[in-house]
């Protein structure tokens, strides 16, 4: 976790219920006071799902257990809105970590 309460940067991407792009956030510092900011942003869109991408510069792309935390209270803050968490994935320059493949995003 990065000191000050951050997780990092993400790229915060609102899809229809299609699947098809409605919005693209670029750079956005995400915290835990940022998942209100999230889920409204994607309400004010009118998207049925959010994707969170991410780049590690370590070749390991692994979440600390804040990180995965964060992303479980996003995942479960999206639930009485009927959004969708499709997944966080966090890229490394050979591999990457998805938080669905892994299972965390999972009822």
């Amino acid at each position: 976790m990065i000191p000050g309460g951050e997780i990092g940067t993400v790229q915060v991407t609102f899809l229809d219920s299609s699947l098809h792009l409605i919005e693209h956030q670029c750079c956005h510092c995400v915290s835990r006071e940022d998942i209100a900011t999230i889920i409204g942003s994607a309400l004010f869109a009118g998207a049925a799902g959010i994707m969170l991408t991410q780049h590690f510069d370590s070749q390991e792309p692994r979440p600390t257990p804040d990180e995965t935390a964060w992303t479980g209270r996003l995942f479960v803050a999206c639930e009485p809105f009927d959004l969708i968490l499709i997944d966080r994935i966090i890229f490394g320059p050979k591999t990457h970590f998805s938080f669905r493949e892994r299972g965390y995003l999972d009822h």
